[in-house]
């Protein structure tokens, strides 16, 4: 039987109810584990019509989904799944790209993580909504100190 306790903000589990035994979890909130990367598009990032090549968003995106699990985990992650790419618009050569990670749901050994992407024109104050995008990582238990994500 597992019977969960909250005091003062911090989260207990208690496994055994006969022998009392605790076992620490923090409680994480999603703003905790939010990353702001910011990139500019150069030549080399784009394809013949001065479009960002998706891959490279990706590439970029996938970084950024790590730095937010492992912020909020606190060990090596790894990417299980990426559920659906939907492009929205188009980010044009010399704009820059800010891409916002943070975690939205934890699990076991596992976290989701929201993606949002913005284009944004570096002289003219537009953003644009480029794309969005839900990644599931997976936490490297043998690297972690605890058994469980927060």
């Amino acid at each position: 039987m597992i019977v969960r306790i909250k005091i003062q903000m911090t989260e207990y589990v208690v496994l055994n109810t006969l022998r009392c035994k605790f076992i620490f979890m923090e409680t994480k909130k999603a703003a905790d584990s939010l990353v702001i990367m910011t990139e500019l598009v150069l030549p080399n990032d784009t394809n013949t019509f001065g479009n960002l090549m998706g891959g490279r968003l990706m590439y970029w995106m996938d970084i950024a989904a790590a730095l937010a699990a492992m912020k909020h985990c606190g060990a090596p992650v790894v990417t299980a799944s990426v559920d659906n790419i939907s492009f929205e618009a188009p980010i044009k050569i010399g704009n820059v790209v800010h891409i916002e990670a943070k975690v939205s749901r934890a699990f076991n050994t596992s976290m989701e993580v929201h993606l949002a992407v913005w284009g944004k024109m570096q002289f003219i104050n537009t953003n644009t909504k480029a794309m969005k995008l839900i990644i599931l990582l997976l936490r490297l238990i043998q690297m972690a100190s605890q058994d469980h994500v927060p």
